[in-house]
């Protein structure tokens, strides 16, 4: 079964890359659009019912709070104790990521590792999530497949005239995209994640500091370099 799915997701690859290589020698793409999945509905943040909310809110402000009505203590204090520590962001925190706004697209990037089926080895798959206002498609692949694909989405789905939002964890090739592929967009924009951005600082802080403890004379203290 695993060989069957693999066999049918390389011809359907296949298939996908003959198609993009085609539209893609074509001077003129007017009259064609993509095809994306229906946008349904946004799905209820990732919070509490809003009269649970507002317990909580009560809770937090007495000195011995008692869990409502279904809900039992365990999860009450667990809550309590998130909450106590969020609170200042707790409702930037209800709802992650960007929204879509009329006329722009979101493309989030990303690579993930997987296990070669024929040898030893790793094998990275490169993966794209479109979407606009009117729908959304998910893209993967390896080398230069999605790349290819999602730039030939973006131009069906807005145009250069578009407003292109890329996120992504400040890889390469996911900067080479945007600065090679999307130059003639009249609006692109790359937005690093929060998790790889605080990372990044500190690495770099980390290796401003190991250098001028390694090039800092004789005799200085350290609490000179830390400043």
């Amino acid at each position: 079964m695993r060989n069957l799915v693999r066999q049918h997701g390389q011809i359907i690859r296949e298939a996908e890359n003959e198609e993009v290589k085609e539209l893609m020698k074509r001077e003129d793409l007017s009259g064609l659009t993509a095809q994306l999945v229906p946008m349904q509905e946004v799905r209820r943040s990732a919070a509490w019912p809003e009269e649970l909310s507002v317990a909580v809110e009560k809770a937090l402000e007495a000195e011995e709070p008692e869990p409502p009505e279904g809900v039992r203590a365990c999860d009450w204090e667990r809550v309590l104790a998130a909450r106590r520590e969020e609170r200042a962001d707790s409702a930037q925190l209800r709802r992650l990521g960007p929204e879509v706004q009329p006329g722009q697209i979101v493309a989030a990037t990303d690579d993930v590792e997987v296990r070669r089926p024929e040898r030893r080895g790793k094998l990275y798959i490169r993966t794209a999530r479109m979407a606009t206002c009117e729908g959304f498609r998910y893209l993967s692949g390896c080398g230069d497949t999605v790349l290819n694909q999602l730039y030939l989405l973006l131009l069906l789905c807005g145009g250069i005239q578009s407003w292109v939002t890329v996120l992504g964890d400040g890889a390469r090739w996911i900067r080479n995209f945007c600065t090679e592929r999307l130059t003639a967009f009249v609006h692109w924009e790359l937005v690093l994640d929060w998790y790889h951005l605080s990372k990044k600082c500190y690495d770099s802080s980390e290796k401003t500091l190991r250098l001028a403890g390694e090039n800092r004379p004789q005799g200085t203290c350290q609490a000179q370099v830390g400043r």
